[in-house]
């Protein structure tokens, strides 16, 4: 589902190159305009957009003296083929935030957050577990941790993970 729509104020639609072999070949994502020392890449961006309202949520939090220093931005999945290709542990789209869409933020933050809800949390720990130098926290709502028998289980074993900072929640009815 591509970001098409005017963005939130405050947001800006930049267009990026898409990911290696990725239909259309140039994304739009959804970066808050003003600059703060931290960042956080939102996978499945426009469901955090436009179903969690994403903006909304991060005005409450920061009327609350949270998330102050941390400027937002939402990778849209553009289809649901993609979808699930991107975010199954899928290293060319680690390549892809990596040098084509932190590149394109024009910034170089203190601290980058990933973040992701159920195949999007997964490919997000997948970053954050291959890239702990880049992404020093992740946020993994639902993780779809089962995929290929999990998989991810046994990529972690061995791995120094000490300064990546990982939230992980799931439902009490998830099985």
């Amino acid at each position: 589902m591509a970001l098409t729509r005017h963005p939130p104020p405050g947001w800006s639609l930049p267009e990026i190159p898409g990911p290696p072999g990725s239909s259309p070949r140039v994304r739009r994502i959804a970066i808050e305009t003003e600059a703060r020392p931290d960042l956080c890449l939102f996978l499945d961006g426009e469901l955090y957009l436009e179903s969690m309202d994403l903006p909304g949520q991060l005005a409450t939090l920061r009327g609350r003296g949270s998330m102050a220093r941390t400027r937002c931005a939402a990778i849209p999945f553009e289809t649901p083929a993609a979808r699930a290709i991107d975010y199954t542990c899928n290293e060319a789209f680690n390549a892809w935030l990596l040098n084509e869409v932190l590149p394109a933020l024009g910034h170089s933050p203190d601290r980058i957050t990933i973040a992701g809800l159920s195949l999007s949390a997964l490919g997000a720990l997948f970053a954050a577990i291959r890239h702990p130098g880049v992404f020093s926290r992740c946020i993994a709502q639902s993780p779809s941790a089962w995929w290929r028998r999990e998989w991810l289980r046994g990529d972690v074993a061995g791995r120094d993970l000490r300064g990546t900072r990982f939230r992980l929640s799931v439902g009490s009815e998830e099985t």
